[in-house]
């Protein structure tokens, strides 16, 4: 077929553990304990048609560490995602500095950033990757 030249390995199929209010949200939020009972009832319902999970649009630890958690608990594969502050602190949107999730709670696999201003990505951001390499060298 013409298509041959271009063979791909098979498709895998990604099922999203979102943020547990709205995007960007970092008060109000559920109980660590809920937003663990809810990331795992997400994992469950979406476990029988995927291949892999992405935890995205994270804004807090608190919340990473729940979808994280809940993900490992498939034994799929899995990725987070955070999303940061529009401004070049390199900081969670709660305000937290990435190295806290790195360092605290090791639950990250990336470390991938989603949704955040072009000019988010400055000196800082820099910094903080280099410091998530150095961890993730270690895992």
């Amino acid at each position: 077929s013409f298509l041959k030249p271009y063979a791909c390995p098979p498709a895998q199929s990604a099922g999203s553990l979102p943020p547990l209010q709205e995007s960007y949200q970092t008060h109000g939020l559920p109980s660590p304990g809920d937003m663990q009972r809810q990331s795992r009832q997400i994992a469950a319902a979406l476990l029988p048609h995927v291949d892999l999970l992405i935890c995205e649009t994270l804004a807090t630890v608190t919340e990473g560490l729940a979808a994280a958690t809940a993900a490992s608990e498939t034994g799929r594969p899995w990725w987070i995602s955070w999303t940061l502050e529009d401004n070049t602190s390199a900081r969670l949107r709660s305000g937290e500095p990435l190295e806290v999730e790195v360092h605290a709670h090791n639950v990250s696999r990336g470390p991938f950033l989603d949704c955040l201003l072009p000019e988010s990505c400055g000196p800082q951001l820099v910094e903080n990757i280099e410091a998530f390499q150095a961890v993730f060298s270690s895992l």
